[in-house]
């Protein structure tokens, strides 16, 4: 689901004759949720940043920061969906900023036990194809993204304006967040 948004973008900024880097880089400049393909900006909107130690515990390779999207509590540890900005210089013609690459391995399905950080899979697979023994798990990680991205966004009417104005309808979420946006309507 993400990954469309993402790489329609990428694909309008290096084939696009009328649209140059310096329209199209702002838009990528943003990070965005690694379940839905949400964007947001950092200053505007307040996903929870991950405490240094965790920071430390759970990236590879090692980022300055990322975010928690969503997150559960099991015997087995604190089950977590995380991602940071991955940042890149594009090869093509204009200004050399960073943007946002819109990379297949963004974002990761993190488990957390006393300070060691386990990566349990990549959150597209995770959220569309569960394993039976993850499904209680993606379950109360879907329920949990919803309630952050929900206050994130400054409430319900927030969080649903920001799906329909990025083109995120209900029929390109993940099938498990479904029920869960349509309650918000």
């Amino acid at each position: 689901m993400r990954c469309a948004a993402c790489w329609g973008l990428a694909a309008a900024m290096y084939c696009s004759p009328t649209l140059g880097l310096s329209q199209i880089a702002p838009a990528l400049n943003l990070p965005f949720d690694p379940v839905m393909g949400l964007y947001f900006h950092p200053a505007q909107i307040a996903f929870e940043r991950a405490p240094e130690n965790m920071v430390r515990a759970c990236t590879r390779p090692a980022r300055e920061k990322f975010w928690i999207y969503a997150q559960t509590s099991r015997p087995e540890g604190l089950y977590m969906v995380i991602a940071g900005p991955v940042w890149t210089v594009p090869d093509a013609p204009g200004p050399s900023e960073p943007i946002l690459d819109p990379v297949d391995s963004y974002g990761e399905v993190v488990l957390l036990k006393a300070d060691k950080c386990t990566p349990i899979g990549d959150p597209d697979t995770m959220f569309n194809a569960p394993k039976p023994s993850q499904i209680g798990i993606v379950n109360d990680l879907a329920a949990n993204l919803i309630a952050r991205a929900v206050h994130a966004f400054g409430g319900p009417a927030g969080f649903l304006a920001a799906l329909k104005s990025q083109g995120l309808t209900y029929d390109k979420l993940d099938p498990i967040l479904r029920p869960l946006v349509a309650r918000l309507d």
